[in-house]
């Protein structure tokens, strides 16, 4: 009996034995190629700077003593919504979905409350290999007109913290994408549209 394959190798982009190029595929899906449209849209995603030892880069209006930014101040270096850490920010290609169902994966989160319990909405990411999420990075979403086109000038819509990050791999334990699950009672409204 001779072995099927799904995915023959003729093709010359298929990296092991007529398995998906995962990584390619991905590629294809967020910039489109000839036989279909991008499906991605782009986000601002802020990265938290680390010194040379990896650590995060306090900023300057965090006190000394409680590692606390001061509240009472809006620091021109890490407000708004930062944690008191310096960051950079990047434009990202990604896929966004809204998650609501409790038997989904990684998003299982009943929270029982008094005398019952709820369903909380999650958001996950998907973003490329070359991106590489951190717990302390950041997602900011744009306001974007019906055509799919960020406004100029630029709204920043909501802001969402990484609760969970799946690196996910494939052949030989080679990254594929990244997952990136935030909670949606977590994100902060900037003040969009």
């Amino acid at each position: 009996m001779s072995r099927i394959v799904a995915f023959p190798s003729a093709s010359g982009n298929l990296p092991y034995n007529g398995e998906i190029d995962l990584r390619g595929e991905m590629f294809r899906l967020f910039h489109g190629s000839a036989q279909e449209s991008p499906k991605s849209h782009k986000v601002l995603f802020r990265r938290a700077r680390r010194d040379t030892n990896h650590k995060l880069i306090a900023c300057s209006c965090v006190d000394a003593i409680t590692r606390e930014p001061d509240i009472d101040y809006n620091c021109p270096y890490c407000s708004p919504y930062s944690d008191g850490y310096l960051w950079d920010e990047e434009w990202v290609d990604c896929r966004r979905m809204f998650v609501r169902p409790t038997s989904t994966g990684m998003v299982v989160r009943e929270q029982y409350e008094g005398l019952g319990e709820f369903n909380v909405a999650a958001v996950i990411y998907w973003f490329e290999v070359g991106v590489v999420p951190t717990m302390a990075d950041r997602v900011l979403e744009m306001a974007y007109n019906t055509e799919g086109e960020i406004l100029i000038p630029y709204v920043r819509d909501r802001m969402y913290r990484p609760d969970f990050i799946t690196p996910f791999r494939g052949d030989y334990g080679r990254v594929e994408y990244y997952a990136l699950y935030c909670m949606q009672k977590d994100s902060i409204d900037i003040g969009g549209l």
